[in-house]
């Protein structure tokens, strides 16, 4: 994890400081007076419409295990995504997990799954978008390479996902004899958290839930859409449709490189690689809509994450060193 860290510390530096190389303060500051401010404030609560759409969800592949009430799910998730911004190595998601187990009383483990099972289908939902995007208009080679290392991650997790879920037994005892250089206990405590992690996929033993839980990630992605078409409105940009798409994917999946918290400097490239190389948008008009992008999407949800905590009567600190004991 530390490592990780300092990947994601040193990656956001490197960017930023070519971001900051290339910026003209006066231009920039231009873009970002002459916003529509109404429209803005339009996408801001969009956005975190989107936050309750994707507690049904999780409400969705929980329920097999326990039906939890769906505003201690909404609070739950956005002091996840409140620990994402704050915390490196998105470390939000094992908060998020821990959360659930300790005011919900289910297996961090189980729970865990779920918010795995939550991302995989994210990325499903870009690689679609992305995929439909290729059949009708030309895309540069760096957005295709990207596409087809998502499509490989992505088909890859969901499979073995469905084979771990399908062939428990057999699983969980290849596992065993993989992990058996292990000492006894610590092998004994693995098994046990994935016999919990594999309980968390029951989602996928009906057919009804899971399409249930992808349309609901469709849903979530296409109230994200609305906030990115509002942002570029906004700004008064003529981009077409499928740029907004285009550019609300390569977002989310460039956002997965190990970063800074709150994917500082990465979020920032893959807009700019967007805007500026497929629809050459002038540099600083595009560095400044990645700015409100950013700060659409990190700081309403992480004021409302520290709020939520507050009255969970936790902190970070506390939740960091319990997961560490």
């Amino acid at each position: 994890m530390n490592k990780l860290k300092w990947l994601g510390l040193f990656i956001s530096a490197v960017l930023l400081g070519l971001i900051v190389w290339k910026i003209d303060i006066a231009t920039f500051g231009k873009c970002l007076i002459g916003l529509n401010y109404p429209v803005l404030i339009a996408g801001v609560l969009v956005y975190l419409l989107g936050y309750a759409v994707r507690a049904v969800r999780w409400y969705y592949l929980l329920s097999h295990a326990k039906k939890i009430r769906f505003s201690s799910l909404l609070s739950i998730m956005i002091i996840g995504f409140m620990a994402n911004n704050v915390l490196p190595a998105r470390a939000g998601e094992f908060v998020r997990a821990y959360m659930l187990g300790i005011k919900e009383s289910q297996s961090k483990s189980l729970a865990l799954a779920t918010v795995v099972m939550e991302r995989i289908l994210d990325g499903l939902v870009f690689v679609f978008l992305l995929i439909i995007i290729w059949l009708f208009f030309p895309l540069p080679e760096w957005i295709k390479t990207t596409g087809i290392f998502a499509a490989a991650i992505f088909g890859c997790a969901i499979l073995f996902m469905f084979w771990l879920h399908s062939y428990k037994l057999h699983a969980l005892e290849l596992f065993r004899k993989f992990f058996s250089w292990l000492p006894q206990k610590l092998l004994d405590k693995i098994i046990y958290l994935l016999k919990y992690f594999i309980e968390g996929l029951q989602v996928l033993q009906s057919k009804k839930d899971f399409l249930r839980v992808c349309l609901l990630s469709l849903i979530t992605w296409g109230i994200e859409l609305g906030m990115y078409y509002l942002t570029i409105l906004s700004f008064g940009i003529n981009l077409p449709f499928y740029g907004i798409v285009l550019l609300m994917v390569m977002v989310n999946l460039c956002i997965m490189i190990p970063s800074a918290p709150a994917y500082i400097g990465v979020f920032q490239v893959a807009v700019l690689g967007v805007l500026c190389k497929c629809f050459m948008l002038e540099y600083n008009l595009a560095l400044s809509v990645s700015v409100v992008l950013h700060g659409i999407i990190v700081i309403p949800v992480t004021i409302l994450g520290f709020i939520f905590m507050a009255r969970e009567h936790m902190s970070l600190a506390g939740i960091i060193k319990q997961t560490k004991s």
